[in-house]
């Protein structure tokens, strides 16, 4: 195995006290533009297997840096009710569905006033 101490740009893996779970932290770009240190956990109480995906996530980091691809930390991907409900009104949209169709299902109101919207007045 190897130890839970790490080197400068490897990242490390880590136990917290009390917890069965492995956890990563490595630093890369954030959601917001920044770089800074990521701590997710590693899902698993294998220590080699958390390792192996601590180098994967490692590489994911550099082919960000190398424009290869887009890194995609624990922050971008994470699914919102408002994100699920604006892919569907596109999809809608898409499939040419009118808003009659939704009558009844509840999303007439969220439709009418966008997910952004608060204290939306209804339809008249």
């Amino acid at each position: 195995m190897m130890p839970t101490q790490h080197a400068n740009g490897r990242g490390r893996v880590f136990q917290p006290p009390g917890r069965k779970v492995w956890m990563l932290a490595y630093y890369g770009p954030k959601g917001n533009g920044t770089r800074g240190e990521i701590r997710e956990s590693a899902k698993t109480r294998d220590e080699a297997i958390a390792w192996k995906r601590l180098q994967r996530k490692m590489r994911d980091v550099a082919n960000d840096q190398d424009g290869i691809a887009d890194f995609e930390g624990p922050a971008q991907k994470r699914t919102t009710v408002g994100g699920l409900f604006d892919d569907l009104l596109q999809f809608y949209e898409q499939q040419e569905i009118k808003s009659s169709t939704m009558r009844g299902t509840g999303f007439g109101k969220a439709a009418r006033c966008g997910t952004s919207s608060v204290g939306c007045a209804p339809a008249t």
